[in-house]
């Protein structure tokens, strides 16, 4: 790997093929004027102490604005003339985050949140912009990932943690810059124009995809990750035309009708809450906010220097929630399942839902060796039975615990297909010595199943047991459909590894789904999943409710019995 010098130009690898086409579609350069007829009702329907927006000033200097005039601060860093900062999580004058630039000696530098800066030694093109990201690593660590054109005209990633660059060996249009948003674990996504003109995507490695979009010479895209809740990411971007685009990363874009100061490039970003922001430097030279979609601009009447660009960071959008996460007392239909097997010890969530049967995940039932321990990928096994499961499970008291059959049910298509929209799966509890049913002494958790979430939100409360806690947490927020599928849901909730199987309740108390699904509920803490409960999910219920005596059947909501694995 080798590492470029600060000032010494290598040539421009032009490792992409293709030519650079015109974006269909695309329509001449609409005008903006300096104060738009619909701008005062605009302005009141844009959210406000939302947003932190990084921006070179007129004078050179590194500024913050929170979208408007007052409060806007000089961070007194001067940069490279016509280059633009990338920030994540807290901006410059915040508690944390980082933000990136290219300082006046063309090397990449980066200051945290408390003031602390750092020359990574990485030589940039002169000219262009970093773009940086906050997220999680394989071992729950915050790390920042940067995304630059270094001096040899390579597209080039820096990771803070490492403290080292990687070559992708993909080549940049001469003077732009990429952009990289995180995909919520360890892996990110890059949007860049490449020396082609045309818009390109990578996973951060040498592989990359031409989405056939032209983009205006010179310019560059932004990337967001929860494209307006529908699907994975979003990239806007400078058209050909001069006009203001967005596309879902596909080859299908949106023009917002929106003209662009030539030569400058926008900043897009998604809200904890799912509020999209774009800001970008108007024809008018003055720095301009807009949703993503066609029309509805508003100045902030703050002048940008000419030929630059600003960045735009949502205050909520973070790697963890925000803290709306919290310790909670407990529910007492919701409790702990306790696990082990040798020396290894866990814990999964399970509710309530009838006389004798808890809900929980399919992944806690029935799980490969690579997710739940780390071993050789492709090997599934059983669970072992839980020690015990313990409704309202919590540290202000002793519960009882109520043995688990030895027997737990998934559906086949969770069974043989690992399908992420059918990891769920029921135990059934052994009745008290007395007698009693856990349902008729802890009540029954009211339930529902459904074809999945037609709807673009569902107020959603959620509360399990992620990894040591004591106590069970909880989480209010909205659930979102998830990459447009209905059956699978996100949200901006932190639910790390024990909360798999803890009930999403609506807003009547019903569950509907639970913590699970893809990812198995998430490979990081935030943001956290969940799968519907459907018909299958009902099926599987009832024939556990029957003991497992009724014929299974073969389609792939048919249960299958999952017999425990030796402790």
């Amino acid at each position: 790997m080798g590492t470029p010098r600060r000032g010494v130009l290598g040539r421009l690898v032009p490792v992409l093929m293709g030519s650079a086409v015109a974006a269909a579609g695309l329509l001449p350069l609409p005008v903006l004027s300096a104060t738009p007829a619909s701008a005062s009702s605009a302005a009141a329907a844009f959210p406000t102490d939302t947003f932190t927006i990084a921006f070179q000033a007129n004078t050179t200097a590194l500024w913050e604005s929170g979208g408007t005039g007052p409060g806007s601060l000089n961070t007194g860093l001067g940069m490279m003339r016509g280059t633009s900062p990338s920030t994540a999580l807290g901006g410059c004058n915040g508690s944390g985050g980082q933000t990136a630039f290219q300082a006046n000696t063309t090397d990449l530098w980066m200051i945290t949140g408390n003031g602390h800066t750092t020359n990574t030694g990485l030589g940039m093109m002169p000219g262009t912009s970093p773009s940086v990201i906050a997220h999680y690593d394989s071992a729950g660590h915050i790390e920042y990932d940067v995304a630059f054109q270094a001096n040899t005209g390579d597209l080039w990633r820096y990771n803070s943690e490492t403290g080292r660059g990687t070559d992708l060996h993909l080549g940049m249009m001469r003077g732009t810059s990429p952009s990289i948003a995180s995909t919520g674990g360890p892996d990110v996504e890059i949007a860049f124009q490449a020396n082609t003109g045309d818009l390109w995507v990578t996973p951060g490695t040498t592989a990359g995809t031409d989405l056939h979009l032209g983009m205006m010479r010179g310019t560059s895209p932004s990337i967001t990750r929860n494209y307006n809740n529908k699907s994975h990411f979003g990239i806007a971007f400078q058209a050909n035309t001069g006009s203001l685009w967005v596309t879902p990363g596909t080859t299908a874009g949106t023009d917002l009708h929106l003209g662009m100061m030539r030569g400058t490039s926008p900043s897009y970003t998604v809200s904890g809450s799912g509020v999209p922001g774009i800001a970008f430097q108007a024809n008018t030279g003055a720095l301009w906010v807009t949703q993503d979609k066609p029309a509805g601009g508003v100045s902030t009447g703050l002048g940008m220097a000419p030929g630059t660009s600003p960045s735009i960071m949502a205050q909520t959008f973070t790697p963890s929630d925000g803290g709306t996460t919290r310790t909670v007392s407990g529910e007492p239909t919701v409790g702990k399942l306790y696990y082990h097997l040798g020396p290894k010890h866990w814990n999964c969530t399970g509710t309530v839902i009838g006389p004798d049967i808890v809900a929980t995940a399919g992944h806690c039932i029935y799980n490969s060796t690579n997710h739940a321990f780390g071993g050789p990928p492709g090997i599934w096994l059983n669970a072992p039975t839980p020690d015990k499961f313990v409704p309202n499970d919590n540290s202000s008291g002793n519960h009882a615990a109520w043995s688990v059959q030895s027997i737990g049910y998934v559906t086949k298509h969770w069974h043989d297909g690992h399908a992420p929209d059918a990891d769920f799966g029921v135990y059934v509890i052994k009745p008290r010595s007395d007698g009693a049913h856990i349902g008729n002494v802890v009540g029954i958790h009211k339930w529902k199943t459904s074809q999945g979430v037609n709807v673009a939100s569902t107020p959603t409360y959620t509360i399990g047991y992620p990894q040591d806690y004591k106590d069970p947490r909880a989480c209010n927020a909205p659930a979102t459909r998830f990459n447009g599928d209905n059956s699978q849901l996100e949200l901006n909730c932190t639910f790390a590894d024990g909360g798999s199987g803890g009930p999403l309740s609506d807003s009547t108390g019903t569950a509907y789904a639970s913590i699970g699904g893809f990812q198995q509920g998430g490979v990081n803490p935030f943001p956290s999943y969940g799968v519907v409960w459907n018909s299958a999910f009902a099926g599987l219920v009832a024939y556990a409710e029957g003991g497992g005596t009724t014929v299974a059947g073969a389609s792939s909501a048919a249960p299958v019995p999952v017999t425990a694995a030796a402790h």
